[in-house]
Order: C-alpha cells, then sequence, then structure tokens
C-alpha cells in the first residue's frame, strides 16, 4: 500500500498542492519493536486507524479526497465516516467527533 499511496500522493505534494502537511497511511510510519506484539498492537490501534492519512486542513483533505476519489472509483465511492453514519444526537455526533475524528476517515471501498 506505501508504494500506491507514494505513486498517488508525490505528484500532488511536488506540485504544492498540499498547504502544510500530508502523512499516510499511518502504519507506514510505525515500526513494531519486538514482533510478539504485533497483534496487540494492531487490535489496539486498530487497522483502521494504520491505513489512514492525516491531514492538517481543509483544503488538504479535499485534495486527499479529491486524489482518492479519482484514482479508486470514478463514481465518487469514497466517503467520510461521518457522511456515511447518521447520528441522531449532536452530543453523541460531538463525542465520535472528538474521540475518533470519524469526519476525517475516508471511506475507500475494497474491490
Amino acid at each position: 500500500m506505501e508504494e500506491i499511496c507514494r505513486k498517488l500522493l508525490t505528484p500532488f505534494i511536488e506540485m504544492r498542492k498540499y498547504l502544510f502537511y500530508l502523512g499516510g497511511p499511518l502504519g507506514a510510519f510505525i515500526n513494531i519493536r519486538n514482533k510478539k506484539w504485533d497483534v496487540a498492537i494492531e487490535g489496539y490501534i486498530g487497522t483502521g486507524l494504520l491505513r489512514s492519512f492525516t491531514v492538517d486542513n481543509k483544503k488538504d483533505n479535499a485534495v486527499l479526497m479529491e486524489i482518492f476519489n479519482r484514482h479508486f472509483r470514478a463514481d465518487r465511492d469514497c466517503i467520510s465516516l461521518y457522511d456515511a453514519i447518521d447520528i441522531k444526537d449532536p452530543v453523541v455526533a460531538n463525542c465520535l467527533i472528538d474521540q475518533m475524528s470519524i469526519e476525517s476517515i475516508l471511506l475507500i471501498p475494497s474491490y
């Protein structure tokens, strides 16, 4: 996945379309010191977070979404986790946003 991401993102970074910072997938930046802890660490952090990206601002997020939409599916099948769910209570919504950053998690279908 790291190689695919590098091919997709390098042109945008070189064109300075990103204003501040783009990191990901996050798992590419993590090395486990002792492999016997692989399952426990991955289970705690979660594969979703390990495969996610970070951006600094909303504009960079829009560019990242544009990249994934363009390269993974033409019909814009990628959406944020926030847009994929209905939350009935604003307090619950705020909790999920604050605790899990659901507005910044991009759902990409596997084919």
